[in-house]
């Protein structure tokens, strides 16, 4: 092969590489959403909580992870209250649970769900977030999902099951803070949630998620 055969052969290799392997590198960031799976879910709902006025301004879910990895995907059954409506952001915080399974403050993952993405007064709709700080969890651990809105700043509805004879999600509780602090709601009831798990075995480098998008 002469020499310029091989220049053009390796410009030919070069200008190949150049627009395949930045594709090949950012294809966790091109996918994020579709490589986080279902891992805990509670569906059901015949009752609503309000986040942000008696109730408290967190309300909560604890959920037992099933996968180990970065929980970085959430999706709640959300709505405005027309009475005194949010005029900000929502936030939601994953934090680990105290011996007594009550929130310990330790946060482990977070985001904020934009005032946009609340559905309005009458109509609850599934809102799915991407968490700004994702949380690595693992398997048969338990966390505490909570959601608030900040002081002032109106009210959501968090839609959940009121209970019945069976409990819908039997691997965790309601947890509400009133003026006196955290309590367990013990009786068949749970706030509507999914969390997303992206599994260790798609996180092969170990490397949190917020790199992949």
């Amino acid at each position: 092969m002469n020499k310029n055969k091989l220049r053009l052969w390796r410009s030919v290799v070069t200008t190949i590489l150049l627009a395949v392997l930045p594709g090949l590198l950012q294809f966790p960031a091109a996918n994020a959403a579709s490589g986080y799976v279902l891992d805990q879910s509670q569906t059901a709902q015949n009752s609503s909580g309000e986040v942000g006025d008696s109730d408290g301004p967190y309300l909560g879910e604890v959920f037992t992870a099933g996968f180990s990895g970065i929980l970085g995907r959430l999706s709640l059954l959300l709505e405005n209250y027309a009475p005194n409506p949010a005029t900000g952001p929502v936030n939601v915080s994953i934090q680990m649970v105290t011996d007594d399974g009550l929130p310990s403050g330790e946060e482990v993952g977070s985001g904020t769900i934009p005032l946009s993405a609340i559905p309005p007064a009458g109509s609850p709709t599934w809102v799915d977030t991407l968490l700004i700080s994702p949380a690595r969890v693992t398997a048969g651990t338990q966390y505490v999902l909570l959601v608030s809105v900040p002081g002032g700043a109106g009210i959501i509805l968090w839609h959940g099951d009121a209970g019945g004879d069976v409990k819908p999600y039997p691997d965790g509780y309601q947890v509400v803070r009133f003026s006196l602090g955290w309590e367990k709601i013990l009786t068949n009831q749970d706030w509507t949630f999914e969390t997303y798990v992206w599994p260790s075995s798609l996180d092969q480098s170990q490397t949190a998620a917020p790199n992949y998008y």
